[in-house]
């Protein structure tokens, strides 16, 4: 994970945030053309932000299956990994 550097006492958008930004703009833009609401819930596992969150209830709140796959990677050891590296600071 990379570090946020400070200019002037402000934080900067850098690392993960900045990633995750692209990514659910990224997947906005492929829903628009027509992908798979099922692999765009796949993708976007490991993924926990606010901007992923608002993301997962614009498109998935009905589908509660796809809800639940947009959190899952359908194998235990990534979901482990991820629920142990995914929260360090």
């Amino acid at each position: 994970m990379k570090k946020i550097k400070k200019d002037e006492g402000r934080r900067e958008e850098k690392g993960y945030e900045f990633e995750v930004k692209t990514i659910v703009a990224n997947l906005e833009k492929v829903l628009e053309q027509g992908a798979s609401k099922n692999h765009v819930a796949w993708s976007l596992a490991g993924v926990n932000t606010e901007s992923a969150e608002e993301f997962r209830r614009k498109h998935f709140s009905d589908k509660p299956s796809l809800m639940a796959a947009s959190y899952s990677t359908d194998s235990t050891t990534y979901n482990g990994i991820i629920c142990h590296y995914g929260y360090e600071e």
